[in-house]
């Protein structure tokens, strides 16, 4: 009965020694690995992307590390990052089935909590993946 599998990704999950922050390893090549194999299983992937070096949850959004806390730079980075990811499974020829954007995302995001900066950030995101993968669902 399952026909999706659920990979998150972390811009950078590694602390400044190069280790994981004891959280799994949610980095991009490993969500690629087990993405080809899901896809070779016939299953369908989603990709959480975080948005954050570490899990987030509905009270813990932190910026990854270098990310600028001004919106309007957080908003090009937001895209950069997203693009970023996009192209990396393009690379593998692996397009999502869905992307989710964010992880609990409740009344924070990126450490912002007003409203029009999450909603300027998730549109971004949005329309860029729409763009890049037409076919890829969002969530």
């Amino acid at each position: 009965g399952i026909n999706y599998v659920n990979l998150k990704v972390a811009v950078n999950p590694f602390d400044d020694q190069g280790h994981p922050y004891g959280q799994g390893v949610p980095s991009i090549n490993n969500a690629i690995k087990t993405a080809t194999l899901a896809k070779q299983a016939g299953l369908k992937v989603n990709v959480t992307l975080l948005y954050s070096d570490a899990y987030t949850s509905d009270d813990v959004q932190k910026l990854p590390k270098g990310w600028d806390s001004d919106v309007t730079k957080l908003n090009q980075q937001v895209k950069t990052y997203t693009d970023d990811v996009i192209k990396h499974f393009s690379d593998e020829n692996i397009a999502p089935d869905m992307i989710t954007i964010g992880n609990q995302i409740n009344y924070k995001f990126l450490e912002k909590t007003d409203w029009p900066s999450i909603t300027q950030m998730i549109k971004t995101i949005t329309d860029d993946i729409s763009k890049s993968l037409p076919d890829t669902k969002i969530a």
